[in-house]
């Protein structure tokens, strides 16, 4: 070695520096196994490890260099003399000098220190995979259980089945929900090579560890007069010798593979205990079909992961082993509704609560509730679910369903979407990992403005569902909400590469839960891409028409809808002919005259039906007959002709609604009276006619159309009760606007400006400086015609600035 390369090698071993880089090192190793082990589980952002990673990577050469220069000595730090000594010695344990010139062995636990962390570390990566989590864990994380040789007594003709059950159970086991078998040559291969012939519990727990399974299976066999006796039980290694589940069967030796489907059935639905377990059980028990279980169980887990799409293709599965499987059908129907499959989530329900024999009498009450809210009677399925609950308070599904009407109808009554809040919460307390409970309180967070605990949930979420159909909604947002523009950018940059499908759920979010009109405009830009769908062009051309109403920008509203006209030409009538409806925005009598004559020419047989299978698109398939009724009914009574507007509006009460549209056609009868009772003065009687709608329907018609949202007669209502006096019910019904349909925004600031009002004449100038000024930031651009609406809320709140709260 050359001379100058040795004496730095040397001085290098001196000042301590290659051991002070092998414990930076294993410290580093620990710290970032510590990080990539618990930091995803806690929620913990990703920055936050990101940035931990860098400053130990920038540190390595800080500390080489404090090394280099400084030296821990019996005295304290000094700082290292330059004059290099002969290194004596070459092993570890050598006597060195010290700068200071006095002897100084060196630290042998330093080294141990070292040694035993990249150890630990080694472990925390390796050695510890496999075992069970905390209850916050990935949706990806799967069980593996290891099964082992069975015992057969009492005929030596059977004694082949102790092998072979090995191999027969891990096929059946493998695949069910969340398990994996471990290769049963690998585990036979082990015991042979042991000798082991006849394990036991203790054996059990070392193959598990050897394997790193995180269950495994002991089991016997007895022969009686040519009858088997099959028992199985399923062992956590963690646990010790206590069962977690256990199976057994009887029958002939020609019914060994029933048996072994029995036993597996039981082993899958048995180790779960508690509400969160109890449908999983009971899906056990109403199939006699294996297959058709573990499809079910893989559907499950999905479900849990928040892949939709992949459950509902394994509840279908289940269905196809089993076509009278009530709780596949009901699962199927959950999975359909959040892929906005409206079809197929009515007829699944109708299905489910056809087969529901297998089922107990509070299983049965269950999906009649449920049936009645996807019928569309949601206020009499919310009392059968109040009724089950206070029978079975621990019951998951039903707080899931109430809090879904709730979240899904309370604005349709005046009633406030956060008042669901208390169902979601309840399920997870009873199920902490809960993914769409989870999903719907991220909702109600954003709405609230909650942007810490909002970040809390998503950072659960990701953890349980990092690859879910939610991630697009997720991301977006959260971007929205916090309205950094880098992350909106990143946010727009990722989202234009989604399927219309995900898009929507996106600009839905966006433009109901969060009052970010730029960023959801971007998004609805990104729906009007040539690359598009026509239907999907033609929900984000109606979004950006909707958003420019939110600011007070009619013509630029009406820009749009000229636009979808060239793609769609009855979307953009149906649409202008109601946005024509809104109270406060100008239309002229010849333009009102000319969306009647157009409306009354349209042929709705001709409109192309959509072929998506998404309520986005599909929405107003069947209804476009009833929305060519209604909104002829307004635009008579708008051009003073109410006695057409009355034969209308007795027509559509007597027309019978496709499944789920509940009651919308006799509340759309009931809008046109209100309209007409509006136009003659008769303030009493309008308001007694939007009192009387019932605003049931299968929720999807709410949140894909402005016209299932009813948001015209909610606003009309609150108008009408501020006009009677009636100031707190009309703050319930601006209070509780927003929440279904993005549709809604269009009236947010008017209701700002009308509550406003409403709080300067009950004493509250606080309250009302308040909502003047949100009137006046979101109108500050809008039209010159609706300019003297702007200017009088600036006045207000001018004169309004110097009075004390």
């Amino acid at each position: 070695m050359p001379a100058p390369l040795a004496t730095f090698i040397a001085e290098l071993r001196r000042r301590r520096v290659f051991r002070v880089a092998a414990f930076y090192g294993g410290i580093a190793f620990v710290i970032v196994q510590i990080i990539d082990g618990t930091f995803e589980v806690m929620g913990i952002p990703a920055w936050v490890s990101r940035l931990l990673i860098t400053l130990l990577a920038l540190g390595f050469p800080v500390a080489m260099g404090l090394a280099w220069v400084f030296d821990i000595t019996p005295e304290g730090i000094v700082r290292t003399k330059g004059t290099l000594r002969e290194p004596q010695g070459d092993g570890v344990g050598r006597t060195v000098q010290t700068g200071s010139g006095k002897p100084f062995t060196s630290n042998r636990a330093l080294v141990a220190v070292t040694i035993l962390a990249i150890a630990f570390g080694i472990w925390g990566r390796w050695g510890g995979e496999g075992k069970y989590e905390s209850s916050v864990t990935g949706a990806d994380f799967v069980k593996s259980v290891a099964v082992l040789p069975f015992s057969v007594q009492g005929a030596e003709e059977y004694a082949y089945l102790g092998a072979g059950m090995v191999d027969l159970m891990s096929t059946k086991l493998d695949g069910g929900g969340d398990w994996r078998s471990i290769d049963p040559r690998a585990v036979l291969g082990y015991l042979d090579q042991r000798g082991a012939t006849n394990p036991d519990p203790e054996h059990g727990r070392d193959i598990a560890h050897y394997f790193g399974a995180d269950l495994f299976v002991l089991g016997n066999i007895v022969a009686v007069g040519g009858r088997l006796h099959l028992d199985a039980t399923l062992y956590d290694p963690l646990l010790g010798a206590e069962a977690v589940a256990r199976g057994t069967a009887e029958g002939d030796a020609s019914e060994i593979f029933g048996m072994v489907d029995e036993v597996v059935s039981q082993l899958l639905v048995g180790q779960i205990e508690g509400p969160a377990g109890r449908f999983r059980q009971v899906a056990g028990m109403t199939t006699a079909s294996l297959p058709a279980l573990k499809a079910y169980l893989e559907g499950e887990h999905a479900m849990r992961a928040g892949l939709f799409e992949t459950a509902r293709s394994a509840f279908e599965l289940a269905l196809s082993h089993d076509s009278l499987y009530a709780l596949a059908d009901y699962r199927l129907s959950i999975a359909a509704e959040f892929l906005t499959r409206m079809t197929l989530a009515q007829t699944a329900a109708e299905r489910a609560y056809r087969h529901a024999d297998r089922l107990s009498d509070h299983d049965r009450q269950l999906l009649e509730a449920f049936l009645l809210w996807r019928q569309g009677a949601h206020g009499e399925a919310e009392r059968l679910y109040r009724s089950i609950l206070g029978t079975y308070p621990e019951d998951i599904e039903a707080w899931m369903q109430l809090g879904e009407i709730q979240f899904h109808t309370n604005v349709l009554h005046g009633r406030p979407l956060l008042e669901s809040a208390e169902a979601f919460e309840r399920v997870l307390a009873l199920e902490p990992n809960h993914t769409t409970a989870l999903l719907h309180l991220m909702r109600l967070y954003s709405l609230k403005g909650e942007l810490a605990p909002m970040d809390s949930v998503i950072s659960m979420l990701r953890a349980l569902s990092p690859a879910g159909d939610r991630s697009q909604e997720i991301q977006a947002i959260q971007a929205l909400a916090h309205g950094n523009r880098q992350e909106v950018d990143r946010m727009i940059a990722e989202l234009s590469g989604a399927s219309d499908h995900e898009l929507a759920f996106a600009l839905w979010v966006a433009t109901t839960l969060t009052e970010n009109v730029p960023g959801s405009m971007r998004l609805a830009g990104l729906m009007t891409s040539g690359s598009r769908s026509i239907e999907a062009r033609r929900v984000g051309y109606v979004a950006l028409a909707q958003l420019h109403l939110v600011r007070g920008q009619w013509q630029a509203a009406r820009s749009e809808l000229r636009t979808l006209k060239t793609i769609d030409p009855a979307a953009a009538l149906e649409f202008e002919a109601l946005f024509s409806m809104i109270p406060f925005l100008p239309v002229d009598h010849q333009k009102l005259q000319s969306l009647r004559a157009a409306l009354e020419s349209l042929n709705t047989d001709e409109i192309p039906p959509s072929n998506s299978p998404s309520s986005w698109f599909n929405v107003h398939n069947e209804f476009h007959p009833i929305l060519k009724s209604y909104l002829l009914g307004l635009l008579h009574v708008r051009l003073g002709d109410t006695r057409r507007a009355g034969l209308i509006a007795g027509q559509l009460a007597d027309i019978s609604l496709p499944p789920g549209g509940g009651s919308l056609a006799k509340d759309m009868a009931l809008g046109i009276l209100s309209f007409m009772h509006m136009e003659e003065q008769e303030t009493a009687d309008a308001l007694a006619a939007l009192e009387q709608m019932r605003s049931e329907m299968w929720f999807h018609l709410a949140f894909a159309s402005p016209f299932g949202s009813q948001a015209l007669e909610r606003f009309r209502r609150a108008e009408l009760l501020g006009r009677v006096g009636r100031y707190q019910e009309a703050l319930q019904w601006y209070d509780n606007l927003v929440g279904t349909s993005g549709y809604e925004h269009v009236f947010s600031p008017i209701a700002h400006l009308r509550r406003g009002e409403i709080y300067e004449r009950l004493g509250d100038p606080a309250a009302a400086r308040e909502h003047y000024a949100r009137f006046v930031e979101l109108w500050q651009d809008c039209d010159p015609e609706l300019r003297p609406l702007l200017e009088d809320a600036r006045q207000r709140l001018a004169e309004l600035a110097g009075v004390p709260d």
